[in-house]
């Protein structure tokens, strides 16, 4: 959770882990992080817009609900603004995670440069958004950027690679000798000599590559944002060691591919994003 400011400030934040995924444990979980922040903030609740919420899945219908992956199972065709309200007040939007993310990226990171932008979002599973011209583009049914399909389609999920997400890297991590309860635990310890780190990169480089070349011939960004919850190191490390296959030269040209970076987000950028939701809608449309 981060309560920001106008000017893009995060005024104060907080990260909880959370055992017990239902309803009614994440609803009193989230009004005790309100409570918080605002008392650490010293901010008058009065002062609110609104609040965002970034959620993991796809969007399924309307009012707005969401197919969660398994483990938001008591999620599953809930009424978010209704579940939610009485712990973040009326003024509530809701979105998917990766599309929080890259709101945030929009408007505090690459998009300050770039109008049109890929955002990779990867956290325990692989997500995505598309920024075009500056706002977000969501398609007929809201769930443009669910670029991990295209993985699952070339078949790159096979056993004993899956997608490079932050759950492989993980697994890679343990199969060097370093295990972790869990993905948190993970990203606060790791460093570039951690066994299984290089893997991974190996790994992910040539998967990052394909979908960057799809994205460069279907949506034409100038770029693609490598992004999430991955360490600022390990972002730059992978946009870095992307190499995107040629097409074919037509007249001596190449075709305009575009160019991976990683985040310039400071911080949890599906929080922020979240949190810039209702300033967006109210102040900057």
């Amino acid at each position: 959770m981060a309560l920001v400011d106008l000017a893009g400030t995060v005024r104060a934040k907080a990260r909880a882990a959370v055992v017990d995924r239902s309803r009614s444990a994440v609803v009193e979980r989230l009004k005790t992080m309100r409570a918080d922040l605002l008392a650490t903030s010293a901010i008058d609740p009065d002062r609110l817009v609104g609040t965002g919420v970034g959620f993991s899945g796809f969007l399924v219908g309307d009012p707005l609900r969401f197919n969660p992956p398994a483990m938001l199972a008591d999620w599953v065709d809930v009424d978010l603004i209704d579940v939610l309200s009485p712990a973040l007040g009326s003024n509530l939007l809701c979105d998917n995670d990766a599309t929080s993310a890259a709101l945030a990226e929009g408007l505090l990171g690459i998009g300050r440069t770039t109008s049109t932008f890929a955002y990779c979002h990867l956290t325990n599973g692989f997500g995505g958004g598309l920024i075009v011209d500056g706002l977000p583009m969501r398609g007929a049914r809201g769930n443009a950027g669910d670029f991990g399909a295209v993985w699952w389609l070339l078949g790159q999920d096979r056993p004993g690679r899956g997608y490079p997400d932050l759950d492989r890297l993980r697994t890679l991590v343990a199969g060097g000798g370093v295990p972790f309860a869990t993905v948190e635990d993970m990203l606060v310890a790791i460093e570039p000599q951690t066994a299984g780190v290089e893997e991974w990169l190996a790994e992910a480089k040539d998967q990052f590559a394909t979908l960057a070349f799809l994205l460069g011939h279907i949506v034409a960004p100038e770029k693609v944002v490598i992004g999430g919850r991955l360490p600022g190191w390990l972002a730059q490390t992978l946009a870095a060691s992307v190499r995107l296959p040629a097409s074919p030269v037509r007249h001596d040209r190449p075709f305009p591919m575009p160019v991976v970076v990683p985040t310039e987000v400071k911080g949890d950028a599906t929080a922020i994003g979240a949190a810039l939701m209702p300033l967006r809608s109210l102040f900057f449309r």
